[in-house]
């Protein structure tokens, strides 16, 4: 359908919210130097249903995430090589040269570019979180666009919604094993942890058989915060829980995460109670 002055109001609405996502987003790509793509003068829509609309936000949170990362493995890279560089320099033979140094200009420039960088990521996730809360009003039954506001209002650090977002969520069979362990999230992040426990359990006891990744996670989630609880508590029995869980999955997977220094942490846990 082209965009003209006779269209829809509401269509109109999301052909501006398209192209404010597109202005971000090429900012971030520039930041990140990215290929920026092309827009042609004339610029065709296509107002889809609300499962392409769907589809469309999950490739940007795909996007976002992987940028992210990029941002945070090149932050870690520049400044790791800074540092060495300031400590030493480079060895030929016997002799050592200085390394190169570092101006405090580049230093501030580089965090001027991240403090860019968090600003637009701000601003997508307050588009994501505006644009998820407006289809929810509109369609207050749809689990599936109750459970993507969540997801944002999690990453924004609003645990109330999130928490709400999840428990309505849950109610779809499709949904219930990740809404589920997004809630016991929300509750260890408000310290909640005898609440976590509790759905990370009920989660476990009814997750399918494929979903093998996910059952990683809420067990590695599990183990965390009866960790927490444990030293709270001073409880050996549930240290004790959470050294079985972290074995499980030592034994599937060494390379998990941190679960090599989680074992080592709770060795000394339980000894110490």
């Amino acid at each position: 359908m082209l965009v003209g002055l006779a269209m829809p109001s509401v269509a109109v609405l999301v052909v501006v919210r398209f192209l404010l996502l597109r202005g971000l987003e090429a900012s971030l790509d520039a930041l990140l130097g990215r290929e920026v793509l092309p827009v042609s003068p004339t610029v065709v829509v296509h107002v889809g249903s609300d499962s392409e609309v769907e589809e469309e936000h999950e490739r940007h949170r795909h996007r976002q995430q992987v940028d992210d990362k990029r941002l945070l493995t090149l932050e870690v890279h520049e400044v790791g090589a800074d540092e060495r560089s300031l400590h030493r320099g480079h060895k030929h033979g016997d002799r050592e040269t200085p390394g190169p140094q570092v101006h405090v200009g580049d230093r501030v420039g580089q965090a001027g570019e991240d403090q860019k960088a968090e600003t637009l990521r701000e601003q997508l996730l307050a588009f994501e979180a505006k644009e998820f809360a407006e289809r929810a009003e509109r369609y207050p039954t749809d689990r599936m666009i109750r459970y993507h506001l969540g997801e944002v209002a999690l990453r924004q650090g609003d645990i109330e919604t999130a928490m709400g977002c999840f428990q309505k969520s849950k109610d779809e069979p499709r949904l219930r094993s990740k809404a589920g362990h997004l809630l016991g999230r929300c509750f260890a992040v408000e310290g909640w942890h005898a609440e976590a426990i509790a759905e990370y359990r009920d989660v476990l006891n009814k997750i399918d058989a494929s979903e093998a990744e996910l059952e990683l996670e809420i067990r590695y989630d599990l183990m965390v915060s009866l960790i927490d609880k444990a030293r709270r508590d001073e409880s050996e029995e549930l240290a004790r829980e959470a050294l079985d869980i972290c074995s499980s999955i030592a034994r599937k997977d060494i390379t998990y995460r941190d679960i090599r220094d989680r074992r080592r942490a709770i060795d000394e846990l339980v000894k110490s109670l």
